[in-house]
């Protein structure tokens, strides 16, 4: 007669699989924070190369069309109008393209038609404590 050998192992116990989700859940609660805030950056970087682009264009039309500055709705920066720009870059914090020529704060751009520079019309501070409109 033959003696079967009860001693073997043919998985994972309990403790062990509940080690494993422990030790997850402690990784994921000190990685997962770390990350939550990437793509608040990421707008705001947008939003300050958006907001070059379209100060160069502003200097762009005034230099190309006879010392002459762009309207202010900023239409003519468009390169139906003959500007520089297929279309009017967004402000991505807001995800707004409209400009205006008084700082509501409602988003998209603020153009100063007296200093012909373009600000970002926005109220409150940026991850870094920032305010939006002195980008």
């Amino acid at each position: 007669m033959a003696i079967r050998n009860r001693n073997y192992r043919s998985g994972f116990t309990l403790i062990e699989v509940l080690m494993v989700v422990v030790i997850l859940a402690v990784l994921a609660a000190v990685i997962i924070p770390r990350f939550t805030g990437y793509a608040d950056k990421g707008s705001q970087s947008s939003t300050k190369t958006n907001l070059q682009t379209l100060r160069s264009a502003v200097q762009a039309y005034y230099v190309t069309n006879s010392n002459t500055w762009p309207a202010s709705t900023l239409a003519s920066l468009l390169t139906t109008q003959g500007g520089t720009l297929r279309v009017i870059p967004k402000e991505s914090v807001s995800n707004s393209a409209k400009v205006v020529n008084s700082l509501d704060g409602t988003g998209g751009w603020f153009y100063d038609t007296t200093n012909h520079d373009v600000f970002v019309n926005l109220n409150g501070n940026d991850t870094s404590g920032t305010p939006y409109n002195t980008y």
